[in-house]
């Protein structure tokens, strides 16, 4: 198991699991294995995937939807062939409701059991991170969707920044 296998430190009241896996949706474009990955530009989604799971354990938190997570401060693009500085917590937008939790039992009568929550991560202009943090995460989806940006297409390099003219 990834990030899930330890618990995340979160705040009482907290209703939500306190295990979550990040998941992150590639464009098919995207160039994955051993070879493309000695290349940043192609490895970034990954390096975030793999930072992201860490922080609840290295920092003793917890990540839930619509946290940001800055690229360094000031932030920093990921890689040079791109301009995402920040990272974002969302519910998992391509499959149906039913997909974001999955139920464990654990132990030898398997009578414990903890439930994981899957959510995607989504990189971020600085822009769109500005905008996320001065109105809030629905006015940022908002933006997503006026733009007619697909989720699939979320992470592509390339794609529109939705508050480029801020």
């Amino acid at each position: 198991m990834g990030m899930s296998a330890i618990p995340m430190t979160v705040p009482d009241g907290f209703d939500e699991p306190d295990r979550s896996e990040l998941l992150i949706i590639l464009p098919a474009s995207a160039r994955i294995g051993p070879e493309a990955f000695e290349d940043e530009n192609n490895y970034w989604p990954v390096r975030g995937l793999k930072d992201l799971a860490r922080l609840p354990v290295s920092c003793e938190t917890f990540l839930a939807h619509f946290h940001t997570v800055p690229n360094g401060d000031p932030p920093q693009p990921f890689a040079s062939g791109n301009k995402f500085v920040c990272w974002m917590v969302m519910p998992v937008a391509c499959f149906d409701e039913a997909f974001p939790t999955l139920t464990f039992k654990t132990g030898v009568l398997r009578r414990n059991t903890f439930t994981v929550r899957f959510m995607q991560i989504v990189p971020l202009y600085k822009e769109e991170m500005e905008h996320h943090l001065k109105h809030g995460p629905e006015a940022l989806l908002d933006r997503f969707e006026a733009a007619n940006i697909d989720p699939k297409d979320l992470c592509n390099p390339n794609r529109t920044n939705v508050c480029a003219s801020e």
